[in-house]
């Protein structure tokens, strides 16, 4: 996958997930949001290094790494992540 505008990602997490772009942006930590931010991250990460993901989503780079490991582990283990993780990949494609 190429490297796409973080606002175009950030639009096809909220979509998908079923929350807000401001909620991804937010410090919120609840369930949704937080998943959505660390997909949002996860597919940013893509051509770009961990602080400068870590700068477009006001963050760690620890936090990025985090969301790296944990959605690729979850896409293998968790059906509804994988599911995910499909409707995403679709609308970024599109």
């Amino acid at each position: 996958m190429k490297k796409l505008p973080i606002d175009k990602i950030k639009q096809a997490c909220a979509k998908v997930i079923g929350v807000s772009v401001a909620e991804i942006e937010s410090r919120n930590r609840f369930k949704l949001p937080a998943l959505a931010r660390q997909f949002a991250m996860y597919y940013a990460l893509r051509g770009r290094t961990l602080e400068g993901v870590g700068k477009a989503f006001d963050r760690n780079h620890r936090n990025v790494f985090h969301a790296r490991d944990k959605i690729a582990f979850l896409r293998d283990t968790d059906w509804e992540i994988k599911h995910y993780s499909e409707q995403i990949e679709q609308a970024l494609a599109s």
